[in-house]
């Protein structure tokens, strides 16, 4: 569903806010992978959640590592006003969309070989 937001938010050339809707999308699905894990993340924020995710090898490395792009990226708009363009939000709908079914499918650092 937040997929689909940030889909139409792309339409409507709102690309600022595409990144901010498939964030919350990919903080969502964090969370639900967390607590399938057994953690608990309450209102935790998603550096504190990458961190637990890790300890709880909830996630592969290559999932933290997009996540966290993904968070600077979201900051640096949010935060510094950086400027966004289309092909950057097509592409953060893509990668949010790869990293909502990893954590979906409940791929761990175990599942992930040492290159990722």
């Amino acid at each position: 569903r937040t997929m689909s937001k940030a889909s139409g938010l792309l339409e409507a050339g709102l690309y600022d806010i595409v990144l901010v809707e498939a964030f919350r999308g990919v903080e969502t699905a964090l969370r639900k992978r967390i607590i399938e894990a057994g953690g608990f993340v309450g209102k935790a924020p998603v550096r504190t959640m990458l961190e637990q995710a890790e300890k709880l090898n909830a996630i592969t490395r290559s999932t933290r590592e997009q996540i966290h792009d993904l968070r600077v990226l979201r900051n640096k708009v949010v935060h510094e006003n950086a400027p966004m363009t289309r092909d950057q939000a097509e592409s953060v709908i893509d990668t949010a969309r790869s990293i909502i079914t990893s954590l979906e499918k409940g791929s761990t650092s175990a599942d992930s070989s040492p290159e990722d």
